[in-house]
């Protein structure tokens, strides 16, 4: 017989911020449910987890940078705050496992089943981009700016493909046929076509003199004139630019990979597919089998209470060199007065931007891994460093 322990839990639940709180609800006989009130004044009564992901700021706020907490408070989904609140709470139950998990390295793994997933980004997030798709088709397809509509308001012709709402009885029918009228002349829209030009004619803006500076000067330039362009047609927002990216934020994986990287546990994160295995499902009905799996070793980052030492661990096709080091390893270090060292260069401090490193200067940042990266302006610090992967890296605080 196999035997299982468990080390520390969680809970998220209904009138339960904690494992304490379970507990004296569970020997309570009161219900546990609430009115929703999602869909306006109803019936229902469901379970509402009772949940302040503020009050797992402090642990946060101990372990990563001030940053953090705001990040995913901002962009994580309520499914994926509960597993981390839920973490954290397990680890505090066994003082010493958190520790342990990180030893563990490999053999740690992190399986987390999420049923539906992400549902309230993704509820939130199709209904604004379907108000933002109505409200630009509904635009363009004012009589004002579209002239074939009024052609055939005008004088009759071929009647369009689609039924005309006014002529609908029942309001929520009504509504349907606005979405495909309004649809169908938005895109027959002369104006729209006018629109469209001028759009790209700011969006084909090239680049001039130095990549960096350019680059920045560009963006700027492009953002005041799509500004002027938006107030010169009186238009609502391009519904492209109204897709949230919180639905990129918050893919199925999304729990199990915050927690390693809360917990920093380095060995396999499993997807919610891992819930539907542990049910019984067969393994071939997911994918074709992988005879081998070769592993390869990753190189940790050795601390001390001055010193940092990891290595470079990729080179990417600018020819910056990225490390191993995280952000998070460097939370302690005051970043204005460290020094990184790379072979036989010193290098004081870490700046925000490329831009700011004089023209052929050795700098160092963060980039949008997380990761300490070590870069040349203009140029390519694997080539002038002479620099390949597995070079070792130290960052000190004198």
């Amino acid at each position: 017989m196999r035997r299982k322990a468990i080390l520390g839990w969680g809970v998220v639940a209904p009138k339960s911020a904690n494992i304490d709180e379970f507990g004296v609800n569970l020997l309570s006989a009161e219900s546990w449910l609430s009115p929703f009130h999602g869909f306006g004044r109803d019936s229902f009564l469901v379970g509402q987890p009772k949940f302040d992901f503020r009050e797992y700021q402090p642990w946060i706020e101990q372990r990563f940078p001030p940053s953090r907490f705001n990040q995913l408070k901002d962009k994580m989904d309520p499914t994926t705050l509960y597993a981390v609140g839920a973490f954290i709470q397990a680890l505090g139950q066994n003082p010493g496992i958190e520790q342990e998990l990180q030893a563990l390295r490999g053999e740690a793994h992190v399986y987390v089943a999420t049923a539906i997933g992400a549902f309230p980004t993704l509820h939130a997030a199709s209904l604004q981009y379907h108000r933002a798709q109505r409200r630009w088709n509904r635009f363009w397809a004012a009589p004002e700016r579209n002239k074939p509509l009024r052609d055939y308001q005008a004088n009759g012709g071929p009647r369009p493909p689609i039924e005309d709402p006014r002529d609908a009885l029942d309001v929520d029918r009504r509504e349907e046929l606005e979405d495909a009228w309004f649809a169908y002349w938005a895109e027959r829209s002369d104006q729209l076509a006018v629109f469209l030009e001028e759009l790209s004619e700011v969006e084909s803006s090239q680049l001039q003199g130095d990549v960096e500076s350019g680059k920045l000067r560009m963006i700027r330039d492009k953002r005041r004139r799509l500004v002027q362009l938006q107030e010169r047609w009186a238009a609502p927002q391009p519904p492209w630019n109204e897709v949230s990216a919180n639905v990129l934020w918050n893919i199925a994986n999304t729990p199990s990979a915050q927690i390693s990287m809360m917990g920093k546990i380095t060995g396999f994160v499993f997807a919610p597919v891992a819930a539907h295995l542990s049910r019984g499902v067969r393994p071939e009905l997911l994918g074709p089998s992988i005879p081998t799996i070769e592993q390869l070793p990753l190189p940790t980052v050795e601390r001390t209470d001055t010193q940092l030492t990891g290595s470079v661990i990729a080179i990417d096709h600018f020819g910056n060199l990225i490390t191993n080091i995280t952000e998070a390893d460097l939370h302690p270090f005051p970043r204005e007065t460290l020094w990184v060292s790379i072979g036989p260069v010193q290098i004081q401090g870490l700046v925000t931007t490329y831009a700011t490193v004089p023209p052929g200067a050795v700098a160092a940042l963060i980039n949008s891994w997380g990761m300490l990266e070590i870069v040349v302006r203009n140029g390519s610090a694997a080539q002038q460093l002479r620099t390949p992967v597995g070079t070792s890296v130290c960052v000190r605080i004198t």
